[in-house]
């Protein structure tokens, strides 16, 4: 009887032992960049429409791109943000026009926006 207990016991340990959240799978955690808004950036002396965006997601975004159009064209346009990788909770900058420009060139929103998960 001592025996059955014992090994009930060890059985019991055993199991609780490879239950533990230590040993349960983890989901990897993603980067997850949004448009926030317009806004005007100063290069050289030149203002610049420009698209603010965020990463809202669990890991940083690396070489982030936003991809826009002019109003009524074909061509996609591409705009590097600056930085170019975001942390987690990081804004970053994508200029599109100058403001000298006509309006109807201004773009106001992007197409898209894409980024790698690794550098």
């Amino acid at each position: 009887m001592r025996s059955f207990t014992v090994l009930s016991l060890a059985v019991a340990a055993f199991a609780v032992g490879c239950s533990g959240s230590s040993h349960s799978p983890v989901s990897p955690l993603a980067a997850f960049v949004r448009f926030d808004s317009l806004t005007t950036v100063s290069t050289d002396g030149q203002s610049w429409q420009a698209f603010a965006v965020s990463n809202v997601g669990q890991s940083t975004a690396f070489h982030v791109k936003v991809y826009w159009h002019f109003t009524g064209q074909d061509p996609t346009r591409t705009s590097l943000t600056q930085p170019s990788d975001l942390a987690k909770g990081q804004t970053g900058l994508a200029a599109t026009v100058p403001l000298g420009n006509p309006a109807w060139t201004f773009p106001s929103a992007p197409d898209s926006i894409r980024w790698a998960e690794s550098p």
